[in-house]
């Protein structure tokens, strides 16, 4: 069954959505593996903007467990798309991806529109940190369309 959309339609099994899917796991595996590794100190694309975000709103063990609890879930989220290449998961995935596409939300509202640089904190105050906000977000709705779009 074809979908509409731009250019042409793809099937759930096309070529295009395998490589979609093996892309967003293995990014939200890197990146929950980064997350679980540093501290609000090591932020951008490369890095890691959640705990620098995390711990702007909340301080000391809080913020750590927050932060490992994020990492923690993108771990489990990047291994379980990976993993149902080759394993049927079933429903408990369905469910874990609704629970990730929360989690993912929550880091949009986090890094994108809360924290330092981001739409309510200085995202306009002068070119550089526009481009910025503008890189950030778009990143992080790409991975949220991706979440939407390969969902099972």
């Amino acid at each position: 069954m074809k979908k509409e959309g731009i250019g042409m339609g793809f099937s759930n099994n096309s070529l295009g959505n395998i490589i979609l899917r093996v892309a967003l796991g293995l990014f939200l595996l890197a990146y929950g593996i980064v997350t679980v590794q540093t501290n609000g100190t090591f932020a951008g694309l490369g890095g890691n903007e959640v705990a620098k975000a995390v711990g702007s709103f909340l301080k000391g063990d809080v913020a750590d467990i927050v932060i490992i609890l994020i990492g923690i879930c993108a771990i489990v989220a990047g291994a379980g798309i990976l993993v149902s290449f080759f394993v049927p998961l079933g429903s408990a995935m369905g469910i874990f991806n609704t629970i990730v596409l929360v989690v993912w939300l929550v880091v949009i509202v986090l890094v994108d529109i809360l924290g330092k640089g981001g739409l309510l904190n200085g995202a306009f105050g002068n070119f550089k940190a526009f481009t910025g906000f503008i890189q950030s977000f778009s990143l992080h709705a790409i991975v949220l369309g991706a979440m939407m779009t390969s969902r099972d």
